[in-house]
């Protein structure tokens, strides 16, 4: 497989599993009887980096889980750093949001396709979801 002119055929990347996701579900009721070792999706990490940026990329299959799409487990970057996404295949939801347990001060949602660029603002969590019936697969460049 190569991902953005980088041959990743013989590289190992970093696999997210159901079991990971533990209580982020809407469909709890599948969660329950899910098999917790289920690939959800597959992240190569440092293919490249640069100017003290950090260059990797993921892969996200089609598949439901249960009555929701696939999707990541989202992270926050804090401090003044955000991170770019490039769409290099298929399409995504980016959600994001900003504040602190109930007390939310932002939202939005950005729909991605190849090609695309999306730019998520230091100090939002994050979560990608694939809502399509083909794979997603995108680059990111983060501080380091």
């Amino acid at each position: 497989m190569e991902i953005e002119n980088i041959d990743v055929t013989n590289l190992k990347p970093d696999v997210r599993h159901l079991n990971e996701l533990n209580g982020l579900l809407y469909d709890k009721e599948w969660e329950k009887t899910a098999n917790p070792n289920l690939e959800l999706y597959y992240m190569y990490r440092m293919l490249k980096e640069e100017n003290g940026l950090r260059y990797d990329a993921t892969v996200i299959p089609a598949k439901m889980l249960g009555s929701e799409f696939v999707k990541t487990k989202g992270h926050t970057h804090a401090g003044f750093y955000g991170e770019i996404y490039a769409v290099l295949e298929g399409e995504g939801f980016y959600f994001c949001q900003k504040g602190e347990g109930e007390n939310i001060e932002d939202v939005f949602i950005v729909k991605g396709k190849r090609g695309d660029i999306i730019k998520v603002p230091a100090g939002y969590g994050h979560v990608t979801i694939n809502p399509s019936t083909k794979n997603l697969k995108m680059a990111n460049w983060v501080k380091k």
